[in-house]
């Protein structure tokens, strides 16, 4: 439901997630340089750098 509080997709294979560090963030401290942020890999509706 795209409209509902959450949106939950269940992957079977967790190859398909990739992680990030959030940009432009960098007051955050430690917490800027974690891995915060992921994604879908080869998803085309990502997007990319």
């Amino acid at each position: 439901d795209l409209l509902g509080k959450y949106l939950v997709h269940v992957f079977e294979d967790v190859k398909h997630i990739g992680k990030i560090v959030e940009v432009g963030v960098d007051y955050a401290g430690a917490w800027a340089k974690k891995n915060l942020r992921f994604y879908i890999k080869d998803n085309p509706f990502v997007s990319k750098p």
